[in-house]
């Protein structure tokens, strides 16, 4: 993953002094750190628990599709896709079936990057009535060659550092400190699997600690260190 998975302590401290941070008073020179709130793969959690628990704190996601995966079991439906886009949230591509882009670039296989991209959008188009902006890459694995295609196919691939959520030791406060003390101005938060029982990669352990999660990103927004906004800032 090119997630950021910085450990807490010495390098904070090490970031913090290289940044001018005075020490537990946190005293930043940055502005509110832009967080987009991202969900990989179309589960149906995504529809059925995501959406509904982003509109209550008022936030739209970014919700990466595999067009392959739509309608299938545990998977969202195009009916679920048009309604999330009605609603204000966005769908970006997520390649057709999940292949790493990365190893047909290595395998000079331009075509068939080609296709699972252009098809994975075109897809979207048809269904959606909207054309993505934005390929979010399978593994987060990419090739400059990968990027390239995806340029001529319309789309702007995801590069920002994803920092992953779900069954991870990892806490909300800490990563957006450690983003703020490296001057980072933007980033996003990434889930898969919302509940054991409802699929997706390493998944939070209960709806609850899900919200959790929600609402300690409101917390570090209430506070000013973070806006919740779309991909590329507003």
């Amino acid at each position: 993953m090119l997630a950021v998975g910085m450990a807490v302590g010495a390098a904070f401290a090490s970031a913090a002094a290289n940044n001018g941070i005075k020490s537990a008073n946190l005293v930043y020179t940055v502005s509110p750190l832009q967080l987009t709130l991202t969900f990989d793969d179309g589960i149906k959690d995504h529809y059925s628990i995501a959406v509904p628990e982003l509109e209550k704190r008022g936030w739209k996601g970014l919700f990466c599709i595999i067009t392959d995966k739509v309608g299938t079991d545990g998977h969202v439906t195009w009916d679920d896709v048009r309604d999330m886009v009605k609603r204000g949230h966005e769908i970006a591509a997520h390649t057709v079936s999940h292949v790493d882009l990365a190893a047909l670039a290595r395998a000079g296989n331009t075509n068939e990057i080609r296709r699972q991209v252009a098809a994975c959008c075109e897809k979207i188009k048809t269904e959606t009535g909207v054309y993505p902006r934005l390929l979010c890459l399978p593994f987060t694995r990419w090739t400059p060659a990968v990027v390239d295609i995806a340029k001529t196919c319309g789309v702007e691939t995801m590069l920002v550092n994803r920092n992953c959520f779900g069954d991870f030791d990892r806490r909300v406060d800490a990563t957006i400190d450690e983003l703020r003390a490296r001057n980072a101005e933007r980033t996003d938060f990434l889930v898969h699997g919302i509940r054991p029982e409802g699929g997706g990669w390493k998944p939070f352990a209960s709806v609850e600690a899900f919200c959790g999660y929600l609402d300690d990103i409101r917390e570090q927004e209430k506070a000013g260190k973070v806006c919740v906004c779309p991909y590329g800032g507003f």
